[in-house]
């Protein structure tokens, strides 16, 4: 009853049976096989299902028998060992792929690196560690959010001061639209987030690809939030213009 053709290989990690695991390894299994999902057995090494120490464990190894730390391991994602760490919360195997000479910047196949889907699933500490391997800030996901465009989108403020408290630029320009962070968070009337980016460097009077700063933003009729009513959206939409003004924000 093995429905996604599982090798031997692929259970015994899966399952957190190392030795079983080391065994299989010894006798020649292959560590490239994909099952009838496309996944290898480095994506069974990671399973959720056994303590993190294990997963560890289990990654060494496959490393040791010649799995290339940059390989793809899930076909249908295109994601590599990295992105599956970052999403299962494996922190420790992070710094592990990482000390190993991993691509810290890998695209998957819907252009997010380790960073964005670190912002994405909120895991602070991850976060921290790529940012401490100098990761890049700025790729782009097919969507054309750089991480901290994606962050601003979660508004999560903490996510976004230490993206930008480790060298993000908050004035950098993403291809969507040619918006900035800042035009994003006065976009989804987040004020709270629009004081944080302003506290932290962002240019009140930074213009998209259309030459809207975030006060004209503010304006346009693509800028609600499903979070407010109608009254409460304009007066957040005043209170963010209010605020940017004050802070140098030209009406003209």
């Amino acid at each position: 009853g093995n429905l996604t053709d599982d090798s031997p290989l692929h259970i015994a990690l899966d399952n957190g049976n190392i030795p079983v695991a080391r065994l299989l390894l010894q006798l020649g299994a292959h560590t490239k096989s994909m099952n009838n999902c496309g996944f290898t057995p480095m994506v069974s090494a990671m399973s959720t299902s056994k303590r993190e120490k294990t997963c560890v464990t289990a990654v060494k190894l496959l490393l040791k028998y010649g799995v290339s730390v940059n390989a793809v391991v899930e076909a249908k994602t295109q994601r590599k060992a990295i992105h599956l760490a970052v999403c299962n919360d494996l922190q420790s195997v992070v710094s592990l792929l990482l000390k190993m000479d991993a691509d810290p910047n890998p695209k998957d196949i819907e252009g997010s690196t380790p960073l964005h889907l670190a912002v994405f699933y909120n895991r602070v500490s991850i976060i921290k560690l790529l940012i401490l391997h100098k990761v890049n800030f700025y790729k782009e996901n097919i969507m054309g959010d750089n991480p901290l465009m994606v962050a601003v989108k979660c508004d999560s403020l903490k996510n976004v001061e230490s993206l930008i408290r480790g060298g993000c630029d908050p004035n950098k320009v993403c291809s969507w639209k040619g918006a900035t962070a800042l035009h994003m968070a006065s976009c989804l009337l987040s004020l709270d987030m629009v004081k944080l980016l302003v506290k932290l460097g962002a240019n009140v009077n930074t213009t998209e690809a259309t030459g809207t700063s975030p006060l004209h933003t503010l304006a346009t009729k693509e800028c609600t939030s499903t979070n407010f009513d109608e009254k409460k959206q304009s007066q957040k939409r005043k209170d963010i213009a209010e605020f940017l003004v004050d802070h140098g924000g030209r009406l003209n």
